[in-house]
């Protein structure tokens, strides 16, 4: 494989390896923020997780949604409306 078949990519540090990086040069601040950036992220993405996951149980997937009106039932008559606002 030749440099040019490898890809380059920007690469970002993650959390956790900012974390390292920070506990290898002693710097407990910046260790603590990355580590409760990380935990935040983990928490919020098991917490969408949990969401999506009650919705499907309480109303089921988007493909088992199923309407029970007509379309007939959705026309609405003007003249009706206009009936009843007039009495």
């Amino acid at each position: 494989m030749s440099e040019e078949d490898v890809e380059v990519q920007d690469f970002e540090p993650s959390n956790m390896q900012n974390f390292v990086n920070a506990l290898e040069q002693d710097d407990l601040v910046a260790a603590q923020d990355a580590f409760n950036t990380e935990l935040g992220n983990r928490i919020s993405d098991a917490l969408d997780a949990k969401k999506i996951e009650v919705a499907a149980s309480m109303y089921g997937s988007a493909d088992e949604v199923t309407t029970d009106i007509d379309d007939s039932e959705m026309d609405i008559d003007v003249e009706d409306e206009a009936e009843d606002q007039e009495d």
